[in-house]
C-alpha cells in the first residue's frame, strides 16, 4: 500500500511530542512495508536512509500554517497522485491538514479513502468548525486513547464507531524489547538513552504527575 502525508514537520531531533509520535509511527509503518509519499517544506529536514519513505518537497519556504495549508495542499497533493497513484491519504493533524486532505478529494479528484489522527482538542471555537466536520468528512479517525475518543464524540460528535484507539508505535516498540543499538539506529542516531522531552502544557498535569510520584516514593520507603 502507498501512502500520501503532508507533514507540518518530521525533525530527526524534535522534542515536540506530536512530531516524535508521527516519526515514530512513520518509521513503524514503513518497516512493515508500506510505502509513504512524505510532503515537506523545502527548508524542513527529516531522518535519512528511512526505507519506503519519499519525500516530496512543497514549494514554499517556511513551515505550514493552518489558514494557508488548506489552499497550498490541496494541488500539490493533486500532483502526487497523479505521479504515485498513492492508496491512501493520511491527515495527520485535523486543522492543518484535515481540511486540505478533504478539498483534494471534493476539488482536485484525488479519488482515495482519508485517514486523520485525533490526540486531544485545545480550547477553540474553531474545534466544531474545522476538526469535527473532519473527523466526520473522513473514513477513519485514529485515536490514542479512550479519552480521545470520548472527547471526539462529546464534544463534536464524531461517531465513537469512526475512532478506533490504536497503540503509539514507540509502546509496542518498547514491548516487543529491541536493544538500545538498534533503537538508536531506527531514531536516525539519536541516543536511545537520551531524555526525551515534550512541551510543558498545562493540559499534560506535569503537576499531578509529580506528586503522585512523590506518593509514589515515600509509600515505597516505608517499612512493611
Amino acid at each position: 500500500m502507498r501512502v500520501c502525508t503532508p507533514h507540518c514537520g518530521l525533525d530527526p531531533e524534535t522534542r515536540l511530542g506530536g512530531e516524535m509520535y508521527e516519526l515514530e509511527v512513520l518509521r513503524e509503518m514503513s518497516g512493515r512495508g508500506l510505502a509513504f509519499d512524505i510532503l515537506l517544506a523545502r527548508h524542513k529536514t527529516y531522518p535519512d536512509g528511512v526505507p519506503n519513505w519519499t519525500v516530496h518537497r512543497l514549494p514554499i519556504g517556511r513551515g505550514l500554517r493552518w489558514p494557508i495549508a488548506a489552499f497550498v495542499l490541496p494541488p500539490f497533493i493533486r500532483r502526487v497522485y497523479r505521479a504515485t497513484r498513492f492508496d491512501l491519504l493520511r491527515a495527520h493533524s485535523l486543522r492543518y491538514i484535515g481540511p486540505a486532505a478533504l478539498a483534494a478529494r471534493a476539488w482536485y479528484g484525488v479519488d482515495v479513502p482519508i485517514v486523520a489522527h485525533h490526540h486531544h482538542l485545545d480550547p477553540s471555537w474553531l474545534n466544531p468548525l474545522i476538526e469535527g466536520r473532519v473527523m466526520r468528512a473522513v473514513e477513519r479517525v485514529i485515536v490514542g486513547s479512550e479519552f480521545a475518543r470520548r472527547q471526539a464524540s462529546e464534544e463534536l460528535g464524531v461517531p465513537r464507531s469512526n475512532s478506533p484507539s490504536s497503540r503509539t508505535a514507540w509502546t509496542a516498540r518498547s514491548r516487543r524489547g529491541r536493544d538500545r543499538k538498534r533503537s538508536r539506529a531506527a531514531s536516525g542516531g539519536r541516543r536511545a538513552d537520551r531524555p526525551v522531552l515534550g512541551s510543558l502544557e498545562p493540559r499534560k498535569n506535569l503537576a499531578f504527575l509529580l506528586d503522585v510520584w512523590r506518593e509514589s516514593r515515600v509509600c515505597t520507603a516505608r517499612p512493611g
